[in-house]
C-alpha cells in the first residue's frame, strides 16, 4: 500500500496523512491480537494460505470467475476509473483503489478459496464504489453506472454453480430469483448441513463433540454441541498443520488433540484420488491405527466434486431411538429462529 501511494502521489501530503491514519489502527489491532492470541495473524490465515489443500481454483481463475459472476460491480467502476484516471490520481480516493488491488493480490496469492461466492473478494466491491464516486461523473453516466450497480446489488441474482474440482467453475447465467434480498425473512440450510444434522443427531448428546471438516452452518444450529475444526478456521493447531503440512510437531499436535478430545462423531471429506481426507489435520488422525480401532463408518454421501463425505461414529456410542433423535433436531432448529432445513 505504501509503495502504491508513493507511485501515485509521491509528493502529496494528504496521501501520507491517510497512510498514517490507516497504519495506526492496523498497528493497534495487531498489538491487541498479539496480546490476546499470541499471534499476529488470525486462524483463518493458517487455514486458507495453502494452495495445495482442497482448492477449487488457482488464484487467477478465482479472480476471473469473480469478474464473470459480478461484472457490473467490478468492471463498470474499473472502466470509469480508467476513463477518468487523471482525476482519480489527484484524489485521496486512489487509496480505495490500492486497497481493492490489494484484495485482488491476496486472492491470487492465497490460491483462491474452497468455498463458492468468492468471499475473499467481497471487500473490493465497496472500495471500487468509493473510488468511482470520487470521479465526478456526468449525471447521465453516473445514473447509468449507479443504476446498474443498484440492480446487481439489490436483487438476488446468485447464479447456480457446478464446481469441477480444482479445474474450472461453470457459471449458469440463470437467476434463481429476482426477489430483493432485504425482503428475505428466512434462511434455508444447504442440503449437506441438513443431511449431517439428521445423521449425527442419534449419536451426539448435549455437550458432546463433533470433529467437522469445517465450521460453517452446523454450529449456528447445534447450539449445545462442541466442534473440533478440521480446517483450522477456529483451531490454531489444525490451521498450522494446514499451512505447514510437513511440520511433524504440528502433525503430532493435531493428531493428539483429536484423540484427547475423543469426539463422538467425525465428519470427513475424502479425496477420491488419494483415498485420504482433504483436511490435513484430519488426515493425521485418519491414518492413525487408533482411529480404525475406535471409530466405524456410519454413512457416506457424495459432496462437491463427487468426493465422499463420510460420517464416522465412535464404536462405544449407543444410537438413541429415532423419535429421540427427531426431537433433538427439532430442538436445534427451534434454537435458530428463521432457519429452516433443506428437506
Amino acid at each position: 500500500l505504501v509503495a502504491g501511494a508513493f507511485l501515485f502521489a509521491p509528493k502529496d501530503r494528504r496521501a501520507w496523512k491517510l497512510i498514517c491514519a490507516w497504519l495506526g489502527p492496523v498497528l493497534l489491532l495487531e498489538g491487541a491480537r498479539l496480546v490476546l492470541f499470541g499471534d499476529l495473524l488470525p486462524n483463518t490465515f493458517y487455514a486458507k494460505m495453502n494452495p495445495s489443500t482442497a482448492r477449487d481454483y488457482s488464484g487467477y481463475s478465482y479472480l476471473l470467475t469473480f469478474l464473470l459472476r459480478r461484472p457490473l460491480l467490478t468492471l463498470l467502476p474499473l472502466a470509469a476509473m480508467a476513463w477518468r484516471f487523471r482525476l482519480l490520481k489527484n484524489s485521496p480516493a486512489f487509496l480505495a483503489v490500492l486497497f481493492a488491488l490489494a484484495t485482488f493480490a491476496f486472492a491470487c496469492m492465497s490460491g483462491g478459496d474452497w468455498m463458492p461466492n468468492h468471499r475473499f473478494l467481497v471487500p473490493a466491491i465497496p472500495l471500487l464504489a468509493i473510488a468511482c464516486a470520487a470521479l465526478e461523473l456526468k449525471p447521465s453516466l453516473g445514473f447509468v453506472v449507479g443504476g446498474a450497480l443498484f440492480v446487481e446489488t439489490s436483487t438476488s441474482t446468485t447464479k447456480r454453480l457446478d464446481q469441477r474440482w480444482r479445474t474450472t467453475e461453470y457459471v449458469d447465467q440463470g437467476f434463481d430469483s429476482l426477489q430483493p434480498s432485504p425482503l428475505r425473512t428466512t434462511t434455508v440450510l444447504d442440503w449437506m448441513p441438513t443431511h449431517l444434522l439428521r445423521t449425527v443427531a442419534p449419536y451426539v448428546a448435549k455437550e458432546g463433540t463433533v470433529a467437522h471438516v469445517d465450521v460453517g452452518q452446523l454450529p449456528y444450529v447445534m447450539h449445545d454441541v462442541k466442534f473440533l475444526d478440521g480446517f483450522g478456521l477456529v483451531d490454531r493447531e489444525a490451521g498450522r498443520v494446514a499451512l505447514r503440512p510437513d511440520d511433524e510437531k504440528a502433525q503430532a499436535a493435531a493428531r493428539e488433540t483429536f484423540f484427547r478430545v475423543n469426539p463422538e462423531v467425525a465428519i470427513v471429506v475424502i479425496d477420491e484420488r488419494t483415498g485420504r481426507p482433504f483436511a490435513t489435520a484430519q488426515d493425521q488422525f485418519y491414518r492413525d491405527p487408533r482411529f480404525s480401532e475406535r471409530y466405524r463408518e456410519d454413512s457416506r454421501v457424495p459432496t462437491w466434486g463427487n468426493h465422499p463425505c463420510v460420517v464416522f461414529v465412535r464404536r462405544d456410542v449407543v444410537r438413541v431411538k429415532e423419535e429421540d433423535a427427531a426431537a433433538r433436531v427439532r430442538a436445534w432448529m427451534a434454537s435458530a429462529p428463521g432457519v429452516l432445513p433443506a428437506f
